[in-house]
């Protein structure tokens, strides 16, 4: 991939634009749409409110 930087800059330019993009993708809509807790996390929350249950 180095290579591509040092040998077409119109490639490196693309690689460049699609990366930007990705990064702006993620900024602004998918970061606030992933899964919010890791599995070890959501258990323990369940634990907590049957404890409040019970």
């Amino acid at each position: 991939m180095i290579a591509t930087f040092l040998v077409d800059p119109v490639a490196a330019g693309a690689t460049l634009g699609a990366f930007a993009l990705f990064v702006l993708y993620f900024g602004l809509y998918s970061r606030h749409h992933l899964a919010a807790a890791a599995p070890d996390e959501e258990f323990a929350a369940l634990a907590k409110v049957e404890e409040e249950l019970t």
